[in-house]
């Protein structure tokens, strides 16, 4: 899978700015409050995968497993590279990408194909995650209602609706 995010990207420490250190704080509390599905906007250009990264980042070093889903192929690729120039291993789950490497707490999905391997094929077992982040979530093509064909209840308990854009 390292050939997908190109030949060993430079390590960067990870550092946010004080509006996206403020928004990780601000949707620890929204969950520690009780509310499961917070829901992170931000306009273009303010960080969003940056700030997942810190999330993820965060999650990790309290043994903690995340998946990371996008509608597109693009997408996935732009955060795995995101997240390996941070040091942030993750696994691809998409079309073509079939080596999972169970040990590595991250994976970076299209929502398609987990639901095609999951749901529809049963060739794979849903991925367990304690903390989801739904990329694009804006676009409405996923729920987490457990009776619905397209939901994504199953994958944790803990939910991140996030890097929705506005413009």
């Amino acid at each position: 899978m390292r050939d997908l995010i190109d030949d060993g990207p430079d390590i960067t420490p990870l550092v946010l700015r004080d509006y996206q250190t403020d928004v990780i704080e601000r949707t620890r509390q929204a969950i520690g409050r009780g509310s499961r599905r917070p829901l992170l906007v931000m306009p273009t250009g303010a960080g969003k995968t940056k700030v997942a990264a810190g999330i993820v980042e965060s999650a990790v070093t309290k043994g903690k497993r995340v998946l990371f889903g996008a509608p597109r192929r693009d997408l996935i690729h732009q955060t795995r590279r995101s997240f390996a120039s941070h040091g942030i291993e993750s696994n691809a789950i998409m079309a073509g990408a079939m080596d999972v490497q169970r040990h590595i707490p991250v994976g970076v999905c299209s929502w398609d194909t987990v639901h095609s391997r999951c749901k529809r094929n049963e060739t794979m077992a849903w991925p367990k995650a304690d903390i989801v982040i739904v990329d694009e979530a804006h676009f409405g093509y996923l729920t987490i209602s457990p009776g619905h064909p397209r939901s994504i209840s199953r994958c944790g308990d803990h939910w991140f609706d996030g890097n929705a854009s506005t413009g």
